[in-house]
């Protein structure tokens, strides 16, 4: 069975195809987003006709309420994603997913945990939870560690409300702070802003709450951060008795792998 992922970022979207026979993925496209958001249907159709695909998987960074999107931080159209991709044979299955979920499935799969935080630092902030191998979607939307509110009445998000940790940490962030998003990761400098030590404390607020085995980062940003130096900065606020590992998933198409992982998971449901 292949299975086309697609995510859906702020910046970028990514797509892959995957083939359960095999376990092998295969890179299809990069585009910006910019350039395919407005007429979204028509590139994933246009894809999924010319490889003959019978199910889609996207992962986009919206908030999802049975199965249809209510709200996106970071995509100012996002209105498609939730429309049913009409141009597609009426037998192709098509699932629509958060994409910090999407990366989480993708990194307990990879780095065989169950229990897993995932945290994809991108042009925003994400989190998706894994409980017992299964993505926890709560009532739909858990998992938005990007908009925990790390400053009461603090920085504006993204999203229109204040001090949401979105608007200390992540590229969009960094950008409006006249901060160069590569050169703060490259330095190290990004570990003395305070966007860091909020991100410390939200972390391990979750850790917490969750008690995960692991902590992946992932996303552009998350990929590339040290994670000796994320974990001492969450371990500063937590008791020595927990041990929770961070590791890194470098691997810029892991949303767009999970959601291939999430379209399969969600048709066993």
């Amino acid at each position: 069975m292949k299975v086309l992922g697609v995510d859906v970022g702020g910046t970028n979207v990514d797509v892959v195809i995957f083939d359960s026979d095999t376990g092998e993925f295969r890179h299809v496209d990069t585009i910006k987003t910019s350039e395919v958001i407005s007429d979204f249907s028509a590139y994933v159709c246009r894809i999924a006709g010319k490889l003959g695909v019978r199910s889609i998987g996207i992962g986009a960074a919206v908030w999802i309420r049975n199965s249809k999107p209510v709200f996106a931080p970071n995509l100012s159209e996002f209105s498609q994603l939730g429309k049913e991709l009409d141009c597609l044979n009426k037998n192709v299955k098509v699932v629509l997913e958060n994409d910090a979920n999407c990366f989480a499935l993708f990194a307990s799969r990879t780095l065989k945990v169950k229990n897993l935080l995932g945290i994809t630092v991108g042009t925003g902030v994400g989190s998706g939870i894994v409980a017992e191998g299964k993505i926890y979607r709560g009532m739909g939307m858990a998992g938005e560690i990007g908009h925990v509110v790390v400053s009461e009445g603090g920085r504006q998000c993204g999203c229109g409300e204040r001090g949401h940790l979105e608007a200390y940490f992540g590229g969009r962030a960094f950008t409006y702070e006249g901060k160069d998003v590569k050169e703060l990761v490259k330095t190290g400098a990004i570990y003395v802003t305070e966007g860091f030590r909020y991100f410390c404390i939200a972390v391990a607020n979750a850790v917490r709450l969750l008690d995960p085995e692991v902590v992946a980062l992932g996303g552009r940003i998350g990929m590339n951060l040290d994670t000796e130096i994320v974990k001492t900065g969450i371990n500063r606020y937590l008791p020595g008795y927990y041990s929770t590992e961070v590791v890194a998933v470098k691997d810029e198409l892991a949303v767009a792998k999970g959601a291939c992982f999430a379209c399969l998971e969600r048709s066993l449901e």
